[in-house]
């Protein structure tokens, strides 16, 4: 069963994936999500994919840091 991307996701991007969002609310083709410095920004559906345990670990470790 494909995981599917949801509030509480964590996602990155896929042209860069080192830059990791954790997801707030999925709207159709839009995603709301916060970079690991708390901004909002709102990312297209295809522009993602879902993230993987190891980069929910590098947005919620504090001694991590991400680029954005």
């Amino acid at each position: 069963m494909e995981k599917q991307i949801t509030g509480g996701s964590y996602v990155k991007l896929k042209e860069n994936p080192s830059k990791v969002y954790k997801v707030t609310d999925v709207n159709c083709e839009l995603i709301d999500a916060t970079q690991k410095d708390k901004k909002r920004v709102v990312l297209n559906i295809s522009d993602v994919e879902l993230g993987t345990d190891d980069d929910m670990i590098r947005y919620e470790d504090n001694s991590i840091q991400i680029e954005y």
